[in-house]
């Protein structure tokens, strides 16, 4: 990634760096550009009947990774993002409009006080239970109420004063309650994903997303061969889920394409860190 937009930076070097956010401006440029390179080769994948994806490629069940269309129904999508859209959006580093519900992140490894989109986010968990309630039923992926999230407090109390805030890093082994405890609301339009694995030692087991408005192509890797790869289409008020292997062996993705109508996804996960006091303090994690 550092290639893509190295030669934009030295560019700025040579002018002294004028402006960070100038700076900012090339680096979102270069990281979100794409080529031209057809994917039309890539098998597309689909789920099943149990709603487990299939890899097109070997023809086997990719274990823990489920897609369920129309999850939710119109009404319910509607519903939805009537709730999201009642609320204030907030301008992020990634171009793109977020909301937090839950325990708030930051997203970047700059702990500049102008580059956070929020310092301390009202919305609540409990508020998105008409969509997460029927997970827990149908998958049995449970999530926390907003009184249960330990730490909360502390979390919000120093997110305020970069300078001083502090993390603890709890190992999978030591998370006595995992579940879901967070969930990140994004906006796209033009905005690209690179393809990722969710940062292991920050989330936790299970990723669920929900889309809303209009589909997209999410682009699979597998992250021992990228040689193995495949499409899957998420089309408005579908679920996926992301465990077991699907979590862990596959990375996942978003091309940037030229006109890309307005898309929403909600991303639940289980956030490991805590804030504590009296620990080494770091310069800052990159969240995906």
């Amino acid at each position: 990634m550092l290639k893509k937009f190295l030669p934009a930076l030295m560019h700025n070097k040579r002018n002294n760096f004028q402006s960070l956010p100038s700076l900012l401006s090339i680096v979102q440029k270069a990281c979100y550009s794409t080529s031209d390179v057809s994917d039309q080769h890539v098998p597309t994948a689909s789920g099943n009947s149990s709603g487990y994806v299939k890899n097109p490629i070997t023809g086997e069940e990719i274990e823990g990774l489920i897609y369920v269309p129309n999850y939710l129904s119109h009404d319910e999508g509607s519903k939805l993002l009537s709730t999201l859209d009642n609320h204030s959006w907030y301008d992020s580093l990634l171009s793109r409009r977020i909301q937090c519900y839950g325990i708030h992140y930051y997203f970047t490894k700059l702990f500049h006080p102008g580059l956070q989109p929020m310092r301390k986010s009202p919305l609540l968990l409990d508020e998105l239970s008409f969509v997460s309630k029927p997970v827990e039923r149908d998958f049995g992926i449970n999530f926390m109420k907003d009184e249960e999230i330990k730490g909360l407090d502390e979390y919000y109390e120093n997110s305020n004063d970069p300078s001083s805030f502090e993390w603890e890093a709890p190992s999978l082994e030591q998370v006595i309650d995992d579940r879901i405890n967070q969930c990140l609301v994004q906006e796209y339009y033009e905005q690209s994903i690179a393809k990722h694995v969710d940062n292991v030692k920050v989330f936790g087991k299970e990723i669920v997303c929900l889309s809303l408005v209009n589909e997209c192509q999410m682009d699979f890797e597998s992250a021992n061969n990228p040689d193995m790869k495949f499409k899957l289409t998420l089309e408005p008020n579908s679920l996926l889920i992301m465990s077991k292997e699907g979590r862990y062996d596959w990375k996942h993705g978003i091309k940037r394409k030229k006109r890309f109508p307005r898309r929403i996804s909600l991303t639940f996960r289980h956030l490991l860190y805590y804030p504590a006091l009296n620990q080494q303090s770091t310069t800052g994690l990159n969240l995906q």
